[in-house]
Protein backbone atom coordinates (compact mmCIF):
# COMPACT_ATOMS: atom_id res chain seq x y z
CA UNK A 1 0.00 0.00 0.00
CA UNK A 2 1.07 3.57 -0.35
CA UNK A 3 1.27 5.84 2.65
CA UNK A 4 1.46 9.70 2.33
CA UNK A 5 5.08 10.79 4.33
CA UNK A 6 6.38 14.26 5.39
CA UNK A 7 9.63 15.07 5.10
CA UNK A 8 11.72 16.24 7.61
CA UNK A 9 12.72 19.94 7.30
CA UNK A 10 16.15 19.04 7.57
CA UNK A 11 15.67 16.84 4.32
CA UNK A 12 13.70 19.73 1.81
CA UNK A 13 16.85 22.09 2.06
CA UNK A 14 14.69 25.12 3.71
CA UNK A 15 11.75 24.20 1.67
CA UNK A 16 8.17 23.90 3.20
CA UNK A 17 7.48 20.35 4.35
CA UNK A 18 6.07 18.70 1.28
CA UNK A 19 4.13 15.30 0.43
CA UNK A 20 5.53 12.24 -1.46
CA UNK A 21 4.23 8.87 -1.54
CA UNK A 22 6.60 5.75 -0.38
CA UNK A 23 5.85 2.28 -0.62
CA UNK A 24 5.01 0.54 2.93
CA UNK A 25 7.92 -2.55 2.89
CA UNK A 26 6.85 -5.47 5.96
CA UNK A 27 9.10 -4.29 8.70
CA UNK A 28 10.62 -6.32 11.36
CA UNK A 29 8.57 -7.72 14.00
CA UNK A 30 9.04 -6.25 17.57
CA UNK A 31 8.40 -7.42 21.34
CA UNK A 32 5.11 -4.62 21.11
CA UNK A 33 4.33 -5.41 17.54
CA UNK A 34 2.75 -8.40 18.08
CA UNK A 35 -0.28 -7.28 19.59
CA UNK A 36 -1.07 -5.27 16.10
CA UNK A 37 -0.99 -8.28 14.14
CA UNK A 38 -3.84 -10.05 12.94
CA UNK A 39 -4.45 -12.75 10.10
CA UNK A 40 -5.76 -11.74 6.63
CA UNK A 41 -9.23 -12.65 7.56
CA UNK A 42 -9.62 -10.63 10.98
CA UNK A 43 -8.16 -6.95 8.99
CA UNK A 44 -10.97 -7.86 6.10
CA UNK A 45 -13.60 -8.11 9.00
CA UNK A 46 -12.21 -5.16 10.31
CA UNK A 47 -12.61 -3.37 6.91
CA UNK A 48 -15.94 -4.73 6.57
CA UNK A 49 -16.98 -3.30 9.86
CA UNK A 50 -15.88 0.13 8.90
CA UNK A 51 -17.61 0.61 5.32
CA UNK A 52 -20.77 -0.40 7.10
CA UNK A 53 -20.15 2.20 9.88
CA UNK A 54 -19.37 4.64 6.71
CA UNK A 55 -22.68 3.56 4.63
CA UNK A 56 -24.62 3.89 7.65
CA UNK A 57 -24.47 7.23 8.23
CA UNK A 58 -24.73 8.04 3.95
CA UNK A 59 -28.28 5.91 3.68
CA UNK A 60 -30.87 8.04 2.72
CA UNK A 61 -33.90 6.88 5.43
CA UNK A 62 -36.77 8.58 3.78
CA UNK A 63 -38.54 10.77 1.24
CA UNK A 64 -40.46 13.49 3.31
CA UNK A 65 -41.65 15.75 0.23
CA UNK A 66 -42.79 15.09 -3.18
CA UNK A 67 -44.30 18.14 -6.02
CA UNK A 68 -47.58 17.38 -7.74
CA UNK A 69 -47.59 20.46 -10.47
CA UNK A 70 -51.05 22.44 -10.27
CA UNK A 71 -52.61 24.79 -12.48
CA UNK A 72 -53.99 26.61 -9.48
CA UNK A 73 -52.81 26.04 -5.84
CA UNK A 74 -55.79 27.38 -4.35
CA UNK A 75 -58.09 25.67 -6.79
CA UNK A 76 -55.69 22.52 -5.58
CA UNK A 77 -55.85 23.25 -1.62
CA UNK A 78 -59.49 23.31 -1.95
CA UNK A 79 -59.59 19.60 -4.11
CA UNK A 80 -57.30 18.06 -2.32
CA UNK A 81 -58.78 18.94 1.36
CA UNK A 82 -62.49 19.05 0.73
CA UNK A 83 -63.28 16.02 -1.77
CA UNK A 84 -59.43 13.94 -1.12
CA UNK A 85 -59.85 14.61 2.42
CA UNK A 86 -56.06 15.39 2.72
CA UNK A 87 -54.82 18.01 5.63
CA UNK A 88 -52.70 21.59 5.16
CA UNK A 89 -49.47 20.98 6.64
CA UNK A 90 -47.26 24.15 5.47
CA UNK A 91 -49.07 27.43 3.60
CA UNK A 92 -46.43 30.20 3.82
CA UNK A 93 -45.12 32.61 1.17
CA UNK A 94 -41.72 33.24 0.34
CA UNK A 95 -41.40 36.66 -0.72
CA UNK A 96 -44.16 38.22 -2.99
CA UNK A 97 -44.97 35.32 -5.52
CA UNK A 98 -43.81 32.03 -4.45
CA UNK A 99 -46.75 29.89 -2.31
CA UNK A 100 -45.10 27.23 -0.68
CA UNK A 101 -48.05 24.99 -0.06
CA UNK A 102 -48.09 21.53 1.35
CA UNK A 103 -50.74 18.61 1.83
CA UNK A 104 -50.87 15.24 3.87
CA UNK A 105 -52.55 12.60 3.92
CA UNK A 106 -54.14 11.60 7.35
CA UNK A 107 -52.72 9.04 9.38
CA UNK A 108 -49.15 9.27 7.68
CA UNK A 109 -47.31 11.73 9.62
CA UNK A 110 -43.58 12.37 7.84
CA UNK A 111 -44.23 12.75 4.25
CA UNK A 112 -45.99 16.23 2.22
CA UNK A 113 -47.00 16.76 -1.02
CA UNK A 114 -45.71 20.20 -2.45
CA UNK A 115 -48.65 22.04 -4.78
CA UNK A 116 -46.47 23.68 -6.97
CA UNK A 117 -47.67 26.12 -9.58
CA UNK A 118 -45.13 25.87 -12.75
CA UNK A 119 -43.98 29.67 -12.62
CA UNK A 120 -41.27 31.04 -14.20
CA UNK A 121 -38.91 32.63 -12.03
CA UNK A 122 -37.73 30.03 -8.87
CA UNK A 123 -36.53 26.88 -10.45
CA UNK A 124 -38.09 26.98 -13.72
CA UNK A 125 -37.72 29.20 -17.20
CA UNK A 126 -40.48 30.68 -18.99
CA UNK A 127 -39.83 27.51 -21.33
CA UNK A 128 -39.77 25.15 -18.85
CA UNK A 129 -42.89 26.16 -16.96
CA UNK A 130 -44.78 26.75 -20.44
CA UNK A 131 -43.78 23.14 -21.32
CA UNK A 132 -45.30 21.50 -18.25
CA UNK A 133 -48.59 23.89 -18.30
CA UNK A 134 -48.92 21.91 -21.85
CA UNK A 135 -48.66 18.36 -20.21
CA UNK A 136 -51.08 19.41 -17.78
CA UNK A 137 -53.76 20.79 -19.96
CA UNK A 138 -52.99 17.34 -21.90
CA UNK A 139 -53.63 15.44 -19.01
CA UNK A 140 -50.89 13.39 -19.45
CA UNK A 141 -49.25 13.57 -15.96
CA UNK A 142 -49.11 10.34 -14.11
CA UNK A 143 -48.55 11.86 -10.53
CA UNK A 144 -48.08 8.72 -7.69
CA UNK A 145 -50.08 6.17 -6.06
CA UNK A 146 -52.54 6.44 -3.54
CA UNK A 147 -53.70 3.07 -1.10
CA UNK A 148 -57.01 2.43 0.63
CA UNK A 149 -58.37 0.24 3.10
CA UNK A 150 -61.53 -0.40 0.92
CA UNK A 151 -61.39 0.47 -2.39
CA UNK A 152 -64.39 -0.14 -3.05
CA UNK A 153 -65.74 1.75 -0.09
CA UNK A 154 -63.49 5.31 -1.09
CA UNK A 155 -64.24 4.95 -4.80
CA UNK A 156 -68.22 5.23 -4.26
CA UNK A 157 -66.87 8.11 -1.64
CA UNK A 158 -64.83 10.27 -3.74
CA UNK A 159 -67.20 9.48 -7.02
CA UNK A 160 -70.02 10.77 -5.21
CA UNK A 161 -67.75 14.17 -3.89
CA UNK A 162 -67.16 14.98 -7.68
CA UNK A 163 -63.59 13.34 -8.57
CA UNK A 164 -63.30 11.82 -11.79
CA UNK A 165 -62.46 8.36 -12.05
CA UNK A 166 -61.54 6.42 -15.81
CA UNK A 167 -63.41 3.46 -14.40
CA UNK A 168 -64.74 1.21 -11.55
CA UNK A 169 -61.64 -0.92 -9.63
CA UNK A 170 -60.68 -3.56 -11.28
CA UNK A 171 -59.01 -6.99 -9.33
CA UNK A 172 -56.15 -8.55 -10.53
CA UNK A 173 -53.48 -10.67 -9.63
CA UNK A 174 -51.72 -8.45 -7.25
CA UNK A 175 -55.17 -6.62 -6.02
CA UNK A 176 -57.42 -4.22 -6.57
CA UNK A 177 -56.85 -0.77 -8.42
CA UNK A 178 -58.41 2.00 -9.84
CA UNK A 179 -57.47 5.55 -12.02
CA UNK A 180 -58.20 8.70 -10.57
CA UNK A 181 -57.63 12.46 -11.68
CA UNK A 182 -57.03 15.66 -10.23
CA UNK A 183 -58.49 18.96 -10.82
CA UNK A 184 -55.20 20.05 -12.60
CA UNK A 185 -55.32 16.73 -14.64
CA UNK A 186 -52.80 14.53 -12.64
CA UNK A 187 -53.98 10.92 -12.91
CA UNK A 188 -53.38 9.07 -9.83
CA UNK A 189 -53.72 5.43 -9.21
CA UNK A 190 -55.80 4.22 -6.67
CA UNK A 191 -55.46 0.62 -5.09
CA UNK A 192 -55.16 -2.04 -2.16
CA UNK A 193 -53.21 -5.31 -1.92
CA UNK A 194 -54.72 -8.30 -2.89
CA UNK A 195 -54.09 -9.40 0.85
CA UNK A 196 -55.68 -6.45 2.22
CA UNK A 197 -58.71 -6.42 -0.47
CA UNK A 198 -62.10 -8.16 1.11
Amino acid sequence: MFKPQVLEPSLTVGLAPRIHNRREYPQTPTHNSAIFEKTDSAKLSMLLRKFRRRDAKTMITKMSHATVWVKNQQEALEFYRDKLGFEVDTDAMIGDDYRWLTMRIKGQPGFEIILMEPKPGYILDEESAAQLKALMEKGVLGAGVFEADDIHKTYEELKARGVEFKGPPVTQSWGTATVMKDNSGNWFSLGQDKKEAK
